[in-house]
């Protein structure tokens, strides 16, 4: 039977949290880059995602992350 002891298992569910977030939020860029920044309507990010627009951008918050950037003629 293998065995870690407890503080190698609380490291490794840290490092797994931090990736997973790391990897929705590079997914989310990702679509809002493929949308433009637009969160709602058919082909809006949250549709592609399968998430109520609400919901989106609570994660939007949380993540730090900014629809506005990812907008056409926004200058950057």
């Amino acid at each position: 039977m293998l065995a870690a002891p407890p503080a190698e298992l609380e490291a490794s569910v840290d490092i797994a949290t931090d990736d997973l977030s790391e990897m929705e939020r590079e997914h989310i860029m990702r679509v809002l880059r493929e949308t433009n920044g637009v969160l709602s309507g058919a082909n809006g990010a949250a549709a592609r995602l399968a998430l109520k627009r609400t919901t989106l951008q609570s994660m939007l918050k949380r993540l730090g992350i900014e629809a506005e950037h990812f907008r056409r003629g926004n200058g950057i």
